[in-house]
């Protein structure tokens, strides 16, 4: 099964290997880093195991693919403490789901391609 364009910039950027990111990969692959650790582990998790940059890049690329509700819930859960953190979970999860997360990157892959570097052909 051949992947779509959508989706091997999503894997690329899951992975991290992109050689020359543009924007949207930069954004995609923050975003990503957080939301991994989140879903693995809790909120608590993801803030806990990321420096304020890390996650201050990760609230940046929620926002670059539009999801403003989820950064300001995200920006108060920062000041919190991790068990707190852990008590929004359940609620991260609703905000954050993997379908409105892959919506929202396909919707803008869609609109703004050149926002994403090339996908490299390797020759058969």
């Amino acid at each position: 099964m051949k992947l779509s364009n959508a989706d091997q910039i999503w894997n690329r950027a899951a992975m991290d290997v992109i050689d020359d990111p543009l924007e949207g990969d930069r954004a995609l692959a923050n975003l990503l880093l957080f939301h991994g650790r989140a879903m693995n582990g809790g909120l608590g998790h993801a803030f806990d195991g990321l420096s304020d940059e890390e996650y201050s890049q990760a609230f940046a690329g929620f926002r670059f693919f539009g999801m403003d509700e989820l950064v300001s819930f995200l920006e108060s859960a920062a000041s919190l403490t991790e068990d707190e953190q852990e008590d929004l979970s359940l609620e991260y999860y609703v905000l954050a789901s993997d379908e409105k997360i892959v919506a929202k990157f396909k919707a803008y892959f869609q609109e703004h391609p050149e926002a994403f570097s090339s996908l490299t052909v390797n020759p058969q």
